[in-house]
């Protein structure tokens, strides 16, 4: 390569830098919190054990991850949003910014509160609950816990819509070491206040919430010296404009509570739904549900009516798709895939409406159900 061709080489990608740079940013960004978080998470395990029992850091994890859990299922895919609407704004963002963290708060709240008095009711011991709702104090913990996670969740995919990708670094960044350097001094208030030997893990989510609450120091220097207020008034017209009618989940999302049991499980989602509906919402889950499975489960008295509906394929089409799925999933077993179909045939016998899938696009598919239900919302 001649020193001309070297030029031209270096003029590209200056000039490619110059044009994307912002976007180049802020993906670097999410790319350096995902490594940073994760190798600062591995620290904090190990100073976890060294300093509470592993019983303690079980359960400790436990809630953590719960509140991480509900606190993503809280954001109401509003980051998202905030995402892709940012951008098109030249004016008006705090306030939909503001409203969309003031809504994940509140949701992600009620969803911590829910959860932890359910599993309190209904999987505690008489008297305490590990790390979660055993006494008022745990569940306040929690609920926070949970609250500031899904607001924190829905203020860093902001950021990213703002092209601010460096402050959700500097902030998790922030929470990692909060909550390391947090970690003794929890272990040392928890004895000092007569708790002593933390079996049930409040110590490290302690440390967790201190860590949250402490990150959003570092993010509001870093606005505050670029010329960005604080706080704003929520814009609430905006974002009623912009959300759908309904909340749209994949029911796998919580899959990882199904190890409590299926009923436990699908007990969970009504639930959800059920505190979509006290905000005026209703909820779309998507996933393998039968009217007899959740007639079954406690919270089915805390709802009116549900709907169903099948997505169908001829069976040579529903072969041919599980024969192509992972071979982890062990679907491709002739004696699995008759099971499959059997199984669509009954769906096909017992649930309406039924939308051939192999006939449609998937955007059609979802043009239709999306009819289906606005006509059942219509009465």
């Amino acid at each position: 390569m001649n020193a001309q061709q070297s030029s031209g080489l270096s003029s590209k990608v200056h000039d490619t830098w110059e044009r994307n740079q912002d976007l180049l940013r802020n993906a670097g960004s999410l790319a350096a919190t995902t490594g940073l978080t994760s190798i600062f998470g591995f620290v904090f395990t190990i100073v976890a054990a060294r300093m509470f029992s592993a019983k303690a850091v079980g359960w400790g994890n436990t809630a953590i991850n719960e509140m991480q859990l509900f606190g993503t299922v809280g954001m109401f895919g509003l980051g998202t949003m905030l995402i892709g609407e940012l951008p098109k704004r030249s004016r008006d963002r705090a306030g939909l910014f503001a409203a969309s963290v003031t809504t994940s708060a509140i949701g992600s709240a009620l969803l911590g509160l829910i959860f932890a008095v359910t599993v309190g009711l209904y999987f505690s011991a008489p008297k305490d609950l590990p790390g979660i709702g055993g006494t008022p104090g745990q569940t306040l913990l929690f609920v926070l816990g949970t609250c500031l996670t899904g607001a924190t969740l829905v203020f860093d995919e902001g950021t990213i819509g703002m092209l601010r990708g460096g402050v959700q670094l500097w902030r998790n960044m922030s929470l990692s070491a909060i909550k390391l350097a947090a970690l003794p001094v929890a272990a040392f208030a928890l004895h000092a206040t007569g708790v002593g030997n933390d079996s049930f893990g409040v110590g490290l989510s302690l440390a967790y919430v201190v860590g949250i609450v402490g990150s959003l120091i570092p993010a509001a220097i870093m606005l505050t010296r670029s010329g960005s207020r604080i706080f704003h008034r929520p814009d609430w017209g905006s974002l009623r404009r912009l959300l759908p009618d309904c909340a749209v989940f994949e029911a796998d999302l919580t899959l990882q509570v199904a190890a409590l049991g299926w009923e436990t499980w699908r007990d969970t989602w009504l639930r959800l739904a059920h505190g979509e509906a006290l905000n005026g919402r209703v909820m779309v889950l998507c996933g393998s549900l039968l009217p007899d499975q959740l007639d079954a489960v406690p919270a089915r008295k805390l709802l009116g009516p549900i709907h169903f509906c099948d997505l169908d394929c001829p069976d040579d089409v529903l072969a041919a798709r599980l024969r192509a799925r992972p071979s982890w999933r062990h679907s491709s077993l002739e004696t699995a895939i008759a099971e499959h179909q059997r199984f669509a045939a009954w769906l096909r016998t017992h649930i309406q409406p039924c939308y051939d899938t192999s006939a449609l696009t998937p955007d059609e598919t979802a043009a239709q159900i999306a009819a289906w239900i606005r006509r059942r919302l219509d009465g």
